[in-house]
């Protein structure tokens, strides 16, 4: 069973801010240039991660 991943707070912000700043186009973008997989890309723009 692999590890669950646990992002920091600032991390999460960081990644929302790029994300609503336009950097990325979707979240699946977003979520493979930060290399973030399962759950937590399917609720990027959710702010619960």
């Amino acid at each position: 069973m692999k590890p669950t991943m646990r992002y920091s707070e600032s991390f999460k912000l960081q990644v929302m801010r790029e994300l609503e700043a336009g950097r990325f186009e979707t979240r699946s973008a977003t979520a493979r240039a930060y290399g973030i997989g399962g759950q937590q890309h399917r609720v990027l723009g959710k702010k619960i991660w």
